[in-house]
């Protein structure tokens, strides 16, 4: 093998490693996006059940509200029945 054959097969053999660490970077980065992408993902979606759930928090909050009204407004109209029954 001539100096000059070792020579290109030594650049060869740089270049071929420069391209592996190129492209591993390249795929090190895709998948580190594709991990930062899920992870928003699931804070949204984490997000998106919070509020829902607190939205059903209010809505039964509300309901019992109603609830605890409608039977005030019952007892008062029993009190008014026995008072004027009586």
């Amino acid at each position: 093998m001539t100096e000059k054959n070792r020579k290109e097969m030594e650049r060869q053999a740089i270049q071929r490693q420069e391209r592996e660490r190129e492209e591993r970077r390249r795929k090190e980065e895709m998948e580190r996006r594709r991990r930062e992408e899920e992870q928003n993902r699931f804070r949204m979606q984490q997000i998106a059940i919070d509020k829902q759930k607190e939205k059903q928090k209010e809505e039964e909050i509300r309901i019992s509200r109603l609830n605890d009204a409608h039977l005030d407004e019952l007892e008062r109209k029993q009190r008014e029945q026995s008072q004027s029954q009586t």
